[in-house]
């Protein structure tokens, strides 16, 4: 999906995260498999802005990048 700038990006991140928020709750319903592959995912969520490089002018090139995908 293409981004039009680091603020989408993170919105859509975040918004990724908040989805998956209650797969991470002690009583949700998922196998302890899925919790744990769920919360690698959401580090590297979390993680994903920083891993980006700016070009020489501070832009980035947003056209090709995908956010990890939480398996719940």
């Amino acid at each position: 999906m293409a981004y039009k700038d680091m603020a989408a990006l993170r919105a859509a991140r975040n918004t990724a995260l908040s989805n998956s928020d209650w797969a991470m709750l002690p009583d949700s319903p998922l196998d302890e498999g899925i919790k744990v592959a769920s919360e690698l995912v959401r580090q590297s969520l979390r993680d994903f802005p920083s891993t980006l490089t700016a070009d020489k002018d501070g832009k980035y090139d947003l056209k090709d990048v995908e956010l990890p995908v939480v398996p719940v």
